[in-house]
């Protein structure tokens, strides 16, 4: 990517550091800035074709599947768990940039603070388990 290179190269910053972050948006401005006038058309194009399609193509889908699905549903639950008293859990499947499907099913442990992730297996256990009643959430010690 052309904008890390640059913070790398200019700034002597690692990417993805918070002292990375502290140049990013001006790194950005600089990169947008010296786009050529091909380089504009592409971006416009990827743009409206993005929008048009529904998203990203199924590559890059899958690319932020893996890169930051887990950390999001992880962080929901945790939050629902901390500010409602709420248990949540997440059932989640995505077709991988190789074409095979990934299954998790998450849920957080109240107890320890930590977070329990499953593959596919508990995710077929769990998905029989529904219920329209409400469920107080186990008392801790």
């Amino acid at each position: 990517m052309i904008i890390n290179e640059v913070i790398q190269e200019r700034y002597g910053k690692k990417a993805g550091t918070k002292e990375a972050l502290s140049v990013y948006q001006k790194v950005v401005q600089q990169v947008v800035k010296n786009l050529m006038e091909e380089e504009w058309d592409e971006a416009e194009y990827t743009a409206a074709k993005w929008n048009l399609d529904c998203g990203p193509p199924n590559e890059v889908k899958a690319r932020n599947a893996a890169r930051y699905g887990q950390k999001v549903f992880c962080k929901f639950a945790q939050e629902m768990w901390r500010a409602c008293g709420m248990q949540v859990v997440i059932m989640a499947g995505w077709k991988q940039e190789d074409s095979n499907t990934d299954n998790k099913c998450y849920y957080p442990s109240q107890q320890s603070g930590t977070s329990n992730l499953n593959n596919g297996s508990v995710m077929h256990q769990t998905s029989a388990a529904t219920s329209s009643t409400p469920v107080d959430p186990p008392k801790t010690r």
